[in-house]
C-alpha cells in the first residue's frame, strides 16, 4: 500500500499510526487500503478524509496544493484548512451524508504560505462506503486552476480593454471573423457610418450590408482573407443604405482591412477600420474652388489696375497728377475688394458697392445730411462687375466733386437702379442723375476718368450713355449680368 516511491509514502511509512485515530494499517478496511494505493500511484492531486475524525490522507500533487502546512497526513481536515472551513466543510460533510459534489470552479481565499491569497479549484467530493454500505469517508480528485483562473482574468481584461479603445476609437472599427466575415464586434462609430442602429452582429457582412457586395467591397476582403496581405484604401467612394434613408448615400472613407488571428481559437477573420472624409473631400473641393476663384479675381484685378495706371498716365498732364488719379482709383479698388472679402450680410449688393465708392464723398456721418440717394432691388454682384462698378462711381463721385453736384453744398445726387429681362438675359441698368450743382456742359477733351466710365460696365455687354445737361450730368449704363449678379 505505501510502497510508491514518492515523499508522501515514505511518511505514511514513517508515521506512528498507533497513536493516530486510523490505526495501524494492517487494520485498515480494504476500502479504504485500496483508495490509497491508487491516491500514492497517481500524480492527480487526490486526497482521502477517513473515519469520524476525517483524517487526512493525501499523495504528492496534493501535497503542492496544501503550502506550508505540508506535511499534514493523518491531520484532521479540520484542523488543515481551518481557514475554509466556511467554503468547503459543508461540502465534505454533504459526502460523509452520502451526497457526491462536483465543482468545475470554487474559489478559496487562503493562507496556506502564511498570507491571504485568492486560489481556485476543481474537485470532485465521492463518499466512500465500507463493507456493511455505510459512509466511512470520503475521496476527492482535484486539480488547482488558480493560474488559469489568473490567465483567463488577464485575457478577459486585456479583451475588456481592446473592445473599450475600439469603443472609444474616432475610426469606425469592426472585426468580421471566417470566410464568410461574420461580425462579431463593430463600435458605434461603424454603425453610425453604415447608417445601423444595431443588428449587424453575428451575421455576415453581406446580409448584414448587401449594398456593398455589389461594388466589390466583398470580393476584396475575399483577396485579403485568402492572402492574409492588408489592403489600404484612400478616399474610397462607397454607396450605403442607411436605416432612416430610401435611398443610397454617398461617402468616402479612408478604410484598412487588416488580417486578424484569436490568439487563443485560431480562428481568423479581418480588423476592419474606416474613417468618413466626405466632410474633409468637399472642403478641399470647396477650397479648390475659391483658390481658382480668387486667382481668377487677382488675374482680372491687376488687369483693372493695369489699365487704369496705363490710361491715367497716358491722359494726365503730369505725373503729380497721374499719381493723385491713381492712388484715388486704386483706393476705390481697394474697397470694392473688402467687399468682397467682407463675411458681413450685406454682401457685395449694389447699395454697398455704391456707399463704399462715395464714402469720401458722403457729409452724412458729420451731422449733415447725405449728399446721394439711393432706390433699386437687392441686387448681389458678381466679382469682375463689382470692380468695375466700384471704378465707374468712384469717377462718377469724383467728377461731381471737381465740377458738379459735390462741388457746392446744395448738391445732390440721384442713384437708381433696375433689372430688366431681355431675350439675351437679365440687364441690370444703373442710373447716376445730378441736381443743385453748378451749369454742365459737355467737355471738350475725355479725361481718362471718362474713358473708364465709357469702357466701365459697358465691357458687359451693355452700353454708357453720358448726357451732359445743364441742370446735371446724367449718366445712364447698362450690363448683360448673366452669372455676374442676381437678385436676392
Amino acid at each position: 500500500m505505501f510502497s510508491a516511491d514518492t515523499e508522501c509514502a515514505r511518511l505514511m511509512r514513517d508515521l506512528d499510526w498507533s497513536a493516530n485515530p486510523l490505526g495501524p494499517p494492517e487494520t485498515w478496511p480494504t476500502e479504504l487500503r485500496t483508495l490509497v494505493g491508487v491516491m500514492l500511484g497517481s500524480r492527480q492531486p487526490m486526497f482521502v478524509a477517513w473515519g469520524p475524525q476525517e483524517i487526512m490522507l493525501y499523495n504528492d500533487a496534493y501535497a503542492l496544493l496544501c503550502g506550508a502546512r505540508h506535511p499534514a497526513i493523518g491531520v484532521p481536515f479540520q484542523v488543515l484548512w481551518a481557514d475554509i472551513l466556511d467554503d468547503v466543510y459543508p461540502i465534505l460533510q454533504a459526502a460523509y451524508r452520502g451526497r457526491s459534489t462536483h465543482m468545475d470552479d470554487i474559489c478559496f481565499l487562503m493562507h496556506r504560505n502564511g498570507y491571504p491569497e485568492e486560489t481556485h479549484f476543481s474537485f470532485s467530493y465521492t463518499p466512500v462506503r465500507d463493507a456493511l454500505g455505510q459512509v466511512a469517508g470520503m475521496f476527492c480528485a482535484c486539480d488547482e486552476t488558480t493560474e488559469q483562473v489568473r490567465h483567463r482574468r488577464a485575457q478577459e481584461q486585456e479583451r475588456a480593454v481592446l473592445y473599450e479603445a475600439l469603443r472609444l476609437s474616432p475610426g469606425g472599427t469592426a472585426l468580421v471573423m471566417g470566410p464568410d466575415h461574420i461580425f462579431t464586434l463593430a463600435n458605434e462609430r461603424f454603425l453610425f457610418l453604415c447608417g445601423k442602429d444595431i443588428g449587424i452582429i453575428g451575421k455576415p457582412i453581406a446580409e448584414a450590408l448587401p449594398e456593398i457586395a455589389q461594388q466589390g467591397f466583398i470580393r476584396l476582403m475575399d483577396r485579403v482573407f485568402a492572402s492574409g496581405t492588408p489592403y489600404e484604401g484612400r478616399d474610397v467612394p462607397i454607396d450605403l443604405l442607411h436605416d432612416d434613408h430610401a435611398e443610397m448615400t454617398r461617402h468616402y472613407v479612408d478604410f484598412v482591412y487588416q488580417p486578424f488571428a484569436d490568439p487563443i481559437t485560431g480562428a481568423r477573420g479581418l480588423l476592419i477600420q474606416g474613417i468618413d472624409v466626405t466632410d474633409r473631400r468637399e472642403k478641399e473641393e470647396q477650397q479648390r474652388i475659391i483658390a481658382n476663384e480668387l486667382s481668377h479675381r487677382l488675374k482680372n484685378q491687376l488687369a483693372v489696375v493695369r489699365a487704369v495706371i496705363s490710361q491715367t498716365i497716358r491722359r494726365a498732364g503730369d505725373m503729380r497728377e497721374a499719381a493723385q488719379v491713381i492712388d484715388g482709383r486704386l483706393m476705390a479698388l481697394g474697397r470694392a475688394q473688402n467687399l468682397l472679402l467682407s463675411a458681413e450680410t450685406e454682401e457685395s449688393t449694389v447699395a454697398a458697392v455704391v456707399r463704399a465708392a462715395l464714402s469720401p464723398y458722403d457729409e452724412a456721418d458729420e451731422g449733415k445730411s447725405s449728399r446721394y440717394s439711393l432706390t433699386g432691388p437687392h441686387v448681389v454682384l458678381g466679382g469682375q462687375l463689382v470692380m468695375s462698378l466700384s471704378l465707374v462711381v468712384h469717377e462718377l463721385g469724383t467728377n461731381a466733386l471737381k465740377h458738379g453736384a459735390f462741388s457746392v453744398a446744395d448738391g445732390h445726387v440721384n442713384i437708381t437702379w433696375e433689372m430688366e429681362a431681355l431675350p439675351e438675359g437679365r440687364c441690370f441698368i444703373f442710373d447716376w442723375r445730378e441736381s443743385g450743382g453748378p451749369p454742365v456742359s459737355e467737355p471738350l477733351t475725355k479725361g481718362s476718368g471718362s474713358g473708364l466710365i465709357a469702357a466701365g460696365l459697358g465691357t458687359f455687354g451693355g452700353e454708357v450713355v453720358m448726357d451732359f445737361a445743364p441742370g446735371g450730368l446724367h449718366c445712364r449704363m447698362s450690363a448683360l449680368l448673366g452669372g455676374e449678379g442676381m437678385i436676392a
